[in-house]
């Protein structure tokens, strides 16, 4: 299964920034190895923050669960379903 999530939270700056997004959990271990060098050092977030995949800017970006503006949808996808949108949004290529 592969949940993909939606949600707007405000950034440092006081901007709203909404965004598309996967967990890295759920990522695939081919794509999020293809995207991650060798050499990439760990990131320490603060609390509340999520590095996660953003599917509208195809990067890693932060989520910042600690000033959520309203709700969080979230879609699970399965199937012939997860394999098309992988297709689409996941593919290995840098």
């Amino acid at each position: 299964m592969l949940k993909v999530f939606n949600g707007t939270f405000k950034k440092k700056n006081d901007e709203s920034r909404t965004m598309t997004f996967v967990k890295l959990q759920d990522l695939p271990e081919d794509f999020l190895a293809s995207k991650i060098g060798n050499h990439a050092k760990p990131r320490i977030l603060p609390e509340g923050v999520e590095l996660v995949w953003d599917l509208d800017q195809s990067g890693f970006r932060t989520f910042n669960w600690g000033t959520v503006v309203g709700e969080i949808s979230a879609k699970s996808l399965e199937g012939k379903e997860k394999e098309e949108f992988q297709t689409k949004h996941l593919t290995t290529q840098k």
